[in-house]
């Protein structure tokens, strides 16, 4: 979890670098779009990290 927090705003302040440096409204919606694309997947594998160690807990008991 700490790993996945760290990483995140890692990638936050990498993000808003990129889009204070974005030539045109266009770049900038292009990076939005992958950065939101980046954040869900990052999201659903945590989500799938965190319902692997649930499911490991209830198959050990």
């Amino acid at each position: 979890m700490w790993s996945y927090l760290r990483k995140e705003s890692e990638a936050a302040v990498a993000h808003f670098r990129a889009l204070s440096s974005a030539k045109s409204p266009t770049d900038a919606l292009a990076l939005q779009a992958q950065e939101m694309s980046r954040t869900l997947n990052a999201a659903l594998s945590l989500g799938q990290d965190l319902a692997g160690l649930t499911t490991g807990a209830k198959k050990k008991q």
